[in-house]
Order: C-alpha cells, then sequence, then structure tokens
C-alpha cells in the first residue's frame, strides 16, 4: 500500500503557530482519507501551547509540476489538503491570515506567469481561508515564487508583530528560478528581521 506521512507534515505545520509539547509519534498514513481534526483549545487555554505568531501567509505552488503524481495522487490535491487539515486543526486565537498562489493565470502567454492573492490579509477565520482554498485552480505555467514572496513582502506591510511565511512547493528546480527565489526571500528577512520566520513544506520528491 502506498503511503504519505501526512500526519507528520500536519504536525509540522501546527508547529508553525504553537509551541509546546505534542506527544505523539508522526504516522504514516494513506493520503487524502477521512480525517477528524484534534480540538486543541483545551489544551492552548490550559496553558500546554503558546502562541509564537501573530500572522501567516501561505504561499501555495500551483504551476504545472504540481499537476503531477505522487504516491497515487496529484501533488497539487496533497497540497491543498495539508492547508485543509491545518485549518481545520488550527484552535481558536488571534490570527491575521493570507492565502497566495504562484503559476500561471489567466492569460496563455509566458509573461503572466505570476502571483495572485486568494485571501487576506485579514483576521484569519476558517471559513474565510476555506473560501481562499476553494478559488485554487489547476496546475499550469511555471514557478514564479519570487514573484509571490515580493507579493507576500507588500501584503503583510501592514500587518503587526510576528509573522510566518510558509511555502508549500514540490521545489522543481527545472521551472523553478532558484536565484531569483532565494534573493527575494532574503530581501524581505531583510526588510521585516526577526519579525518573520519563513518556512518551507514540500509535496512530494524534487528533481
Amino acid at each position: 500500500m502506498r503511503k504519505i506521512c501526512f500526519k507528520s507534515m500536519l504536525i509540522a505545520s501546527l508547529g508553525l503557530f504553537l509551541m509546546g509539547c505534542v506527544g505523539q509519534k508522526p504516522v504514516a498514513t494513506q493520503a487524502v482519507q477521512p480525517f477528524q481534526p484534534v480540538d486543541l483549545n483545551a489544551a492552548l487555554q490550559a496553558g500546554q501551547f503558546k502562541q509564537k505568531t501573530g500572522a501567516f501567509v501561505v504561499i501555495l505552488d500551483r504551476s504545472n509540476s504540481m499537476g503531477e503524481m505522487y504516491k497515487g495522487h496529484v501533488k497539487l490535491q496533497l497540497a491543498e489538503e495539508l492547508l485543509s487539515r491545518m485549518n481545520q486543526t488550527l484552535p481558536n486565537m488571534p490570527l491575521t491570515g493570507g492565502l497566495e498562489i504562484f503559476g500561471r493565470m489567466e492569460s496563455f502567454t509566458a509573461q503572466y506567469a505570476t502571483a495572485k492573492v486568494l485571501y487576506g490579509p485579514e483576521a484569519y477565520s476558517k471559513e474565510g481561508f476555506t473560501n481562499g482554498l476553494a478559488k485554487v485552480d489547476p496546475a499550469r505555467g511555471l514557478s514564479p515564487l519570487d514573484a509571490a514572496i515580493n507579493l507576500a513582502g507588500k501584503d503583510m506591510q501592514n500587518v503587526q508583530g510576528q509573522i510566518s511565511l510558509i511555502i508549500v512547493s514540490d521545489g522543481v528546480k527545472e521551472d523553478m528560478n532558484y536565484g531569483a527565489a532565494l534573493a527575494a526571500a532574503k530581501a524581505l528577512k531583510g526588510q521585516y528581521g526577526d519579525r518573520l520566520c519563513i518556512y518551507v513544506i514540500q509535496i512530494g520528491n524534487d528533481k
């Protein structure tokens, strides 16, 4: 049976928002099976977890390579499922949230391989983030991650406190200008300093 460490990825993503002891070993589970979120609100209120970020922006890779299969599932669908599970599991706490995609947009011309905001940044709600995910259309185009990072930097200008930038991508080298993406990330880190932490969640194996 083909399996993916989906549970460990979810636990890792929740760790971007909370500090504390999860006390549970990651277990490999079959991808995209029925999911029941764990209620973390009581643990947060009891002080078992401490909120460590006040805002987050997710950058989702929706480029052509994310339409490829990984262990029997489309990579973009795996990424969306991971973000959906993260959204369902986050406890109730004051957050600013945002969601962006990058890839080719409506036009068929190469210059329209860019980034677009689907949600926020605004006061986070599970419903709002779900509605943003519902706007993700099929994977296509190249991977202008640098454009998405630059767009996130503009979106975060009015955000206060600690910020988490979460990049969800397969990291395929053939489609992405790594140098430009790294330069954009360094510039953004220089702008926001210790207020900003950048996290990358890889979907599948890069080539």
